[in-house]
């Protein structure tokens, strides 16, 4: 099993990733969560590869298993996956697919940090099902911007714990909002960024890439929807955690 994982990242195809999974499959079976996560991987693989239907394949298995299963290890993958089809949606060009995606699987990873152990973990995963997710509400930009901010009130201090969710919403986050950005859709696409950029300060502190990042980001979405004076300001803040991360005389420096 370890030689055909070896040989499915080294040299990722349609073949060697499906000799990935038949192995994996002798040991672990085809369901179950430990199922779940080999036909995550696979997708991984192949998206890394640009065989965009093949890894779609796979993280659609992923999601029903996940589905189909009582472990409360899927909490965190279903959503993961969820994400990453979203992503496979929007790079194969298909709008409205990954949007219904990305949001869900957001508004369940931060509903996660704030529910609790049992019927809490369970509730976000229930909430859709492969064949039966409902789409996006009307009001997708506001049901995206309500959700996070009143998720950020919630947990009293304004700020998203240091946990793995909070980190993938935020990548997810970030994927979305540059994906309404180049459509466009500003406004969309601010709330977004600006959630993005509360859990990595929260995360990994002031002076950080992704921080870095993440304040260049929403800078341009505000400096677009001209609101200059906030646009202004974080653009001063990215500059000093560039300097502070890559000294002044770095390229990255003269660019921010």
């Amino acid at each position: 099993t370890f030689k055909h994982r070896i040989s499915a990242i080294a040299f990722p195809s349609e073949d060697t990733v499906a000799e990935f999974v038949l192995e994996r499959t002798k040991v672990s079976g085809s369901q179950g969560v430990d199922y779940a996560v080999v036909c995550y991987e696979a997708s991984v693989m192949l998206h890394r590869v640009g065989q965009l239907d093949a890894a779609m394949a796979y993280v659609d298995k992923c999601i029903e298993t996940c589905l189909n299963s009582n472990s409360m290890r899927r909490s965190m993958l279903v959503n993961l996956a969820r994400g990453h089809r979203g992503i496979l949606h929007t790079t194969k060009g298909s709008f409205g697919a990954g949007v219904k995606d990305l949001d869900l699987a957001i508004r369940c990873l931060n509903s996660v940090k704030f529910a609790g152990e049992g019927t809490g973990l369970d509730s976000p995963i229930n909430a859709a099902s492969p064949t039966s997710d409902s789409g996006p509400p009307n009001n997708l930009d506001n049901t995206i911007g309500s959700t996070t901010t009143s998720n950020l009130k919630a947990s009293g201090s304004g700020f998203f714990p240091s946990t793995p969710e909070s980190l993938v919403a935020a990548g997810l986050s970030k994927h979305l909002a540059q994906v309404y950005e180049d459509r466009g859709l500003r406004e969309e696409a601010e709330p977004l960024f600006r959630q993005a950029l509360e859990c990595y300060s929260a995360v990994y502190g002031q002076f950080h890439a992704q921080v870095s990042n993440a304040l260049n980001n929403l800078a341009v979405n505000l400096f677009s929807q001209e609101q200059f004076e906030e646009a202004e300001s974080l653009y001063k803040q990215d500059l000093l955690v560039s300097e502070t991360l890559n000294g002044k005389e770095d390229l990255s420096v003269a660019n921010t």
